[in-house]
């Protein structure tokens, strides 16, 4: 699905290279497997996302409070994620900060 995407992709990082930018903002893409709302402690509404990249390497996101509406997951597709990368007991996962959900090119069978 990758290569229907009808936008140029921009220098960006694998899942399998997340462990080597821990703490850095850093550009991924992926493809969404699967999501869910969560509340916070404070009740507030947040997101968790599975992404595949096109290597096939899962990773996954949270979208707090203060971004899960300004960068809403719109259904399955390929997205960009920005974010920060967070290593927890071994295991590397992105704070989103912007996310966008990439064009796909057009059925040419009309």
């Amino acid at each position: 699905m990758f290569d229907l995407v009808d936008e140029k992709y921009c220098k960006h990082i694998l899942a399998s290279e997340m462990q080597n930018h821990v703490n850095q903002n850093v550009l991924l893409y992926g493809k969404l497997v699967t999501t869910r709302f969560n509340k916070t402690a404070q009740g507030k509404l947040m997101r968790l996302s599975t992404f595949i990249d096109k290597k096939g390497h899962y990773f996954n996101a949270v979208h707090f409070t203060n971004v899960v509406h300004d960068f809403p997951i719109a259904g399955m597709g390929i997205y960009a994620c920005y974010g920060k990368i967070t290593n927890r007991f071994g295991f590397c996962s992105m704070n989103i900060i912007k996310s966008k959900k990439l064009r796909i090119l057009c059925d040419p069978r009309g």
